[in-house]
């Protein structure tokens, strides 16, 4: 079992973001894996963080980004505020610009 990240659990142990899911670490240090979330060859977490709400985001749709372009792996903006987006498996950063209606 690989973790890409974890993250503290508020009633202790931890968030485990794996390869293809999650597992759940208790206080004690118990391990739970849970379901596989992605099946996709080659597609796995590297990272994460908790939103304001506790939940943790892992594999998504990113809005306005269509399937057929890869997968949305980070953002970042240029200096004249240009939004660009890595795409995982594509090796390459494209501006968003190409994805707006």
């Amino acid at each position: 079992m690989i973790a890409a990240a974890l993250r503290p659990r508020s009633v202790g142990g931890s968030v485990l973001a794996l390869e293809r899911g999650f597992a759940l670490e208790d206080a004690a240090g118990t391990v739970t894996k849970l379901d596989v979330l992605s099946n996709v060859p080659g597609l796995g977490m590297n990272e994460g963080g908790c939103d304001s709400d506790g939940r943790f985001p892992g594999l998504f749709p990113c809005a306005g980004f269509p399937a057929a372009a890869g997968y949305p792996d980070g953002l970042t903006v240029d200096g004249d505020a240009g939004v660009w987006v890595v795409v995982f498996g594509g090796s390459t950063v494209r501006p968003v610009r190409e994805f707006a209606d």
